[in-house]
C-alpha cells in the first residue's frame, strides 16, 4: 500500500491487522503512472518474505509505507506494530524487540562509471580514505551515518529515499554513493541503467544483520509465531530464493 491520499488514522481504520513498516518513500511530483508501478514492486518485494511467513504458520500482516524517521518513531510509539529492514546497531539494541534475524547487509560505495556530468574521482576505488573529500549521497537517518562521520566523511549529502541518491549517481549531481549491497545495483538497473556502469567500491563499517523488528512491548506470543514461521522459511530456502531476484 502506497500512502498518497489517506491520513495514517484513516488507513488503521480500514483493517485492525497487525501493522508492518517499511521505508518507501517518492518525490511529490512523481506521476501516477510511476507511482502505481513503484508501489506494486514494493508490495512484491516485502510481501514475498511475509507471504511465506503466514503459508508456514506466521500471522497475517497489514503493510504501510512512511518515510523513514516517522516508521521508526511510530513503531516505538505502537505496541503491536513492527518495521522492516531495520539494522541491529548498539545505538538501537533496547529501543526495538529484535524478532527476527533476516539477512547479512554490506554497505559501500558506488560510483557512477559514466555520469552525465562531470564528477570528482578518488585516487583508488580501493580505500575509503579516498572518497572522504568527495560528495557522498546518503539516506536521511541511515544507521551507518555515525560510522561515516566517525570515519571522516566530510561531505554527506541526505536525500529522502535511495533511489533520489541512485538518480543523483546517474547525473553527477553527487560523486560517490553509500548504499546497502542489496538496494545499489537493483535500483540503479531499475532506472534503467546498466550493471556494467555501477562500479563497487569497498565497504564501509562492519556487516551488520537486518531485521524485523518491533515495539518494546510487542506481544510475546506473535513474536514466537513469528520467529517459528520464519524458521521455517529459511529452512527450506524461501529467504536464499528471494535473495537471489536481487542480486
Amino acid at each position: 500500500m502506497v500512502i498518497t491520499d489517506y491520513t495514517l488514522d484513516q488507513l488503521l481504520a480500514i483493517d485492525p491487522k497487525l501493522i508492518i513498516l517499511a521505508p518507501f518513500t517518492i518525490p511529490n511530483d512523481i506521476p501516477i503512472s510511476t507511482l502505481t508501478t513503484y508501489g506494486r514492486q514494493w508490495k512484491k518485494t516485502i510481501c514475498s518474505v511475509y507471504d511465506k511467513n503466514e503459508k508456514n504458520g506466521g500471522p497475517v500482516f497489514k503493510f504501510l509505507s512512511l518515510p523513514w524517521k516517522r516508521a521508526q518513531l511510530y513503531v516505538k510509539t505502537n505496541t503491536e506494530t513492527a518495521i522492516i529492514p531495520l539494522t541491529r546497531t548498539s545505538a538501537r539494541e533496547n529501543q526495538y524487540k529484535w524478532i527476527v534475524k533476516l539477512v547479512a547487509n554490506k554497505v559501500r560505495l558506488t560510483m557512477a562509471k559514466m555520469p552525465k556530468m562531470k564528477v570528482s574521482r578518488p585516487v583508488s576505488m580501493f580505500s575509503i580514505s579516498n572518497f572522504l573529500g568527495l560528495r557522498i549521497g546518503i539516506i536521511r537517518a541511515s544507521a551507518i551515518i555515525p560510522t561515516c562521520k566517525m570515519l571522516g566523511f566530510k561531505y554527506l549529502e541526505e536525500a529522502n529515499n535511495a533511489e533520489m541518491n541512485v538518480r543523483k549517481l546517474s547525473f553527477g549531481r553527487i560523486d560517490a554513493m553509500i548504499e546497502s549491497q542489496w538496494v545499489d545495483n537493483y535500483l540503479w538497473k531499475q532506472i534503467g541503467e546498466k550493471e556494467e556502469n555501477l562500479i563497487t567500491g569497498p565497504s564501509v563499517g562492519d556487516a551488520k544483520y537486518i531485521y524485523l523488528a518491533a515495539n518494546l512491548d510487542f506481544p510475546d506470543n506473535l513474536t514466537e509465531t513469528i520467529r517459528n514461521a520464519m524458521n521455517k522459511v529459511v529452512q527450506n530456502g524461501g529467504i536464499q530464493k528471494i535473495l537471489n531476484s536481487w542480486q
